[in-house]
């Protein structure tokens, strides 16, 4: 590792080396304009600054040297003292860079007014260089460059080109030229590679004031492309071939032998030599692997996605429907009495001798012995009216069959009577889906309203704070919401703060994925005004294992929670499990996104069907942080509790407990929260403890409320000191305080 890194920084050395002494040699030094871009962008302090001071050595003169070591000196200092405070360098880093071209100013060769306007020029280049080193650095090919990026990057090049020219020869530049027009081309595999090699011939067409280059450079383009993807080898005679053939056929360069056609061929050749796995990387990180989605493509899918879940939606409603009708047929048990009877004769009364004058089948008197029979479970010799004594020879047989007859139809009754319930239960949770999924094809076709002035606002704020962004929505509808693509490891701390300032509220990060390698995708959204603390207090029953209450804090989404407390009847390992499973159905549902008047009666069923003789009561609470609310919902739990600055206020519930009765109708309360409201939930254990709801609310207004696992410690401690000490049920107590954001 330390061995590629040495190797890294010698190559950074040679290229910064080469750029920076291309930019020395004129009237002013321009290779202090990149330098500052590099320590300002954190591109490293050595490299840049070893580099800086090489390139200066072209002058070959002390004042010069002076400067460079001045110039960096001072950068570097300015960028500590100044990161040490928490800021970046602002506008005043044009003052300063005047100061630290002193030395060049006051005591180089040449009049003083000139050596003004260079430096003058070396700030307005430091403006274009601190764009170009900062796209190229942050977003590279991850992200397309915007038209100002480019034009910034491509008048970085041009200029340092021309340097180059200057310092190394034409035949240099030539080479590298060469290298850049083939890679790009490869890598674009499209026309639009032509306008790299247009760029490319500016500085060439500058420094030999001859126009007629970008004819050479764009037929070098055209002689490449259609070889580079396929036959890179093939790419780099054709390219030699036209470059000898404007030297020999056309005289076109003006000096021209074996060293110009060989460096030509060696740029050429050294593109040969990049593996294709470099470009399909470039491609599979960056953007030519595929552009974003398009805000068009964008309301494309997510009208398709609308339409399949509507079609779902459906779906569900038709088995809603179906399971209704057959919810409705009704079994009705003297029709099912006369079947037997039916059997009944059929069998073995048919050999009594009697049989054919016996009137107590055409009389219907089988038929109602099996009805009773049938309320009854079964039927006895005292069971049988004056009738069939008088009548019937051997009424044992008959009675044997009778109540054969009666327990094979009770046990398909009973089946029958779980397969209705079980027939109820798909019923609803059908039309629970087929209402969520409605809810969610619905708001899939809500139009976004996105807000390009602040897409642009927050783009630049966050270029300004070093945070490059690879892509930024903002969707005004329903509710704000910014989304960010941003480098993986990005702290994105500073950027919330800055969204903040710009949209005058807090934000938080609710969702982030990762995407192409080395970016993730972020989604940004208001905090709710208010965050909540939680506090549970507990204590089981004397003597008993286990405690059936069961309390339960579930995040439903941004700025929604869900707090709950199940009470099992009774104490131990029944009431538990009855408790959890209301508790984990109830949270799987709401987390699922069903209603509450969906979910309690699927519940209810279910424990209804699940257990027997146990059941559960349910206390749940829905807060809204964001809007500043919170929905009871109580199904056979005691009162409980809003504590505020206004004081006490009653959440009362009345219903029997989840499990009992099929038709379950719980007491339901919706009320507006506020910072500071503590809610305060008790199961029975404690209110009973108590005795009265008075005590417990004298109990309350004394209690202190800052810190709610203090509170709900106390409410226990005194439960337990009202019983002696010992307690009769399990106790819970459930509080939460809604406090500032």
């Amino acid at each position: 590792m330390k061995f590629k890194n040495l190797i890294k920084n010698v190559f950074l050395l040679f290229i910064e080396s080469v750029c920076f002494y291309s930019l020395n040699g004129g009237i002013c030094p321009l290779s202090v304009a990149p330098y500052a871009a590099l320590i300002s962008l954190n591109c490293g302090i050595v490299v840049p600054s070893v580099a800086l001071v090489i390139s200066f050595l072209r002058y070959k003169d002390l004042t010069m040297t002076l400067t460079a070591l001045l110039f960096a000196a001072g950068t570097v200092t300015t960028k500590a003292v100044y990161a040490k405070k928490g800021r970046n360098v602002g506008v005043e880093s044009v003052l300063f860079n005047f100061i630290f071209l002193s030395p060049y100013i006051v005591f180089y060769q040449g009049e003083t007014l000139l050596k003004l306007l260079g430096a003058a020029v070396c700030q307005l280049f430091g403006f274009i260089s601190n764009v170009a080193v900062g796209t190229i650095k942050y977003k590279g090919f991850l992200s397309r460059p915007s038209l100002y990026e480019t034009f910034c990057i491509a008048a970085a090049f041009c200029v340092t080109a021309v340097g180059t020219i200057d310092a190394f020869g034409l035949g240099a530049y030539k080479a590298a030229a060469t290298f850049i027009m083939l890679f790009l081309t490869r890598l674009y595999k499209n026309p639009t590679a032509l306008a790299a090699a247009i760029v490319l011939a500016v500085p060439v067409a500058v420094s030999e004031r001859e126009l007629s280059y970008f004819a050479v450079s764009a037929a070098f383009f055209f002689a490449a492309y259609p070889l580079c993807d396929k036959a890179p080898v093939f790419a780099v005679a054709s390219v030699t071939a036209v470059d000898a053939a404007f030297a020999f056929l056309f005289n076109f360069y003006p000096v021209y032998g074996y060293i110009e056609a060989l460096l030509t061929f060696a740029g050429a050749a050294a593109f040969a030599l990049v593996p294709k796995s470099v470009y399909d990387k470039i491609v599979s990180c960056g953007y030519l692997g595929g552009e974003k989605l398009s805000r068009k493509t964008i309301a494309s899918v997510k009208s398709f996605l609308s339409g399949q879940i509507y079609d779902l939606s459906g779906a569900f409603a038709e088995m809603e429907g179906a399971l209704s009708v057959l919810n409705e047929k009704t079994h009705d048990r003297l029709a099912t009495a006369a079947r037997l009877a039916r059997i009944c004769g059929g069998g073995w009364c048919r050999n009594c001798v009697k049989y054919s004058t016996c009137e107590l089948y055409t009389s219907g008197e089988v038929t109602s012995l099996i009805d009773f029979g049938l309320s009854k479970g079964r039927v006895t010799l005292v069971d049988l009216n004056k009738r069939f004594l008088d009548e019937c020879v051997n009424p044992n047989p008959l009675i044997f069959e009778v109540n054969r007859l009666i327990e094979g139809a009770s046990d398909k009754t009973e089946k029958m009577k779980n397969a209705e319930q079980v027939k109820k239960i798909l019923s609803l949770a059908s039309l629970g889906v087929e209402r969520r999924l409605g809810e969610l094809a619905y708001n899939l076709t809500l139009t976004s309203d996105y807000d390009e002035k602040a897409e642009y606002a927050v783009k630049k704020r966050l270029d300004a704070l070093g945070i490059p962004t690879f892509g930024v929505m903002v969707n005004k509808t329903p509710e704000l919401k910014i989304s960010l693509i941003v480098k993986k490891d990005e702290d994105v701390s500073a950027a919330l703060s800055a969204l903040g300032e710009y949209f005058r509220s807090k934000f938080e990060v609710t969702a982030e994925q990762a995407v192409k390698r080395g970016l993730k995708y972020l989604e940004i959204e208001k905090c709710a005004d208010s965050q909540a603390v939680f506090g549970v207090s507990a204590v089981t029953k004397v003597n008993s294992e286990r405690s059936g209450d069961v309390h339960s804090l579930l995040k439903l989404d941004e700025g929604r929670f869900l707090v709950a407390l199940s009470d099992g009847m009774g104490s131990g390992e029944g009431a538990l499990s009855t408790s959890s499973a209301a508790i984990g159905l109830i949270e799987g549902m709401l987390k699922a996104g069903l209603k509450s008047n969906v979910i309690l009666p699927i519940v209810n069923e279910l424990i209804a069907v699940s257990t027997e003789d146990n059941f559960s009561a349910v206390d749940i609470g829905v807060v809204d942080l964001k809007d500043n609310c919170c929905d009871f919902i109580k199904i056979g739990a005691p009162y409980g509790f809003i504590l505020s600055d206004e004081g006490i206020r009653f959440v009362e519930g009345s219903s029997l407990p989840i499990g009992i009765l099929s038709e379950l109708k719980p007491t339901t309360a919706h009320t507006g929260t506020k910072e500071g409201d503590v809610i305060v939930m008790l199961s029975d254990g404690v209110t009973d403890a108590f005795g009265s709801s008075g005590d417990l609310i004298n109990y309350l207004k004394s209690a202190p409320t800052k810190n709610p696992q203090a509170l709900a410690d106390g409410v226990v401690a005194e439960a337990l000191k009202r019983t002696g000490g010992v307690a009769q049920d399990d106790m819970t107590c459930l509080c939460v305080r809604l406090c500032g954001a």
